[in-house]
C-alpha cells in the first residue's frame, strides 16, 4: 500500500513538474506568403515583324531585402530568349510570322504555388 501511495505521489509531482513552454506569437504578416501578379497585361499583341516585349509583375507580403525567384517558360518555338530580370520583370523575343496565319502562344511565370499565364498574339505577313 505504502509503495501504491509513494508512486503516485512521484506521478502527481511528475505532473506538476511538466509545464509545457509557451512560445511568443508570430507577427502574422511574417506567415503570410508572397503572391506574384502582374503589373502589365495579361495579353500581348505582336505585329508580323516580331520584336521584344517585357512582362512586369510584383509580389503582395512582399519583404523588404529579400530577394524572389520566379521562373518563365514557353513551348512555343517562335517565343524565345526568356529572361527573368531582378527588377521585376520578364524579357522575351518574339520571331517574325512568316507562316501566313495568326498565331498565339503563352508565357508561364511562377513563384511557389502561383503561376500567371499571359497569352502572345500574333498578326500573319
Amino acid at each position: 500500500m505504502k509503495r501504491l501511495v509513494l508512486s503516485m505521489m512521484l506521478m502527481g509531482m511528475a505532473l506538476v513538474g511538466c509545464e509545457i513552454e509557451s512560445k511568443p506569437p508570430m507577427n502574422p504578416e511574417q506567415n503570410k506568403e508572397p503572391i506574384l501578379f502582374l503589373t502589365s497585361m495579361s495579353a500581348m499583341k505582336f505585329s508580323a515583324e516580331g520584336g521584344e516585349g517585357v512582362i512586369t509583375y510584383d509580389f503582395l507580403n512582399k519583404q523588404e531585402g529579400r530577394k524572389y525567384t520566379v521562373l518563365a517558360q514557353s513551348n512555343d518555338e517562335w517565343i524565345n530568349n526568356i529572361e527573368c530580370s531582378d527588377e521585376l520583370s520578364v524579357h522575351f523575343n518574339v520571331d517574325a510570322n512568316t507562316t501566313g496565319i495568326k498565331r498565339e502562344g503563352l508565357i508561364t511565370i511562377g513563384h511557389n504555388t502561383t503561376t500567371l499565364k499571359i497569352t502572345i498574339y500574333q498578326n500573319a505577313e
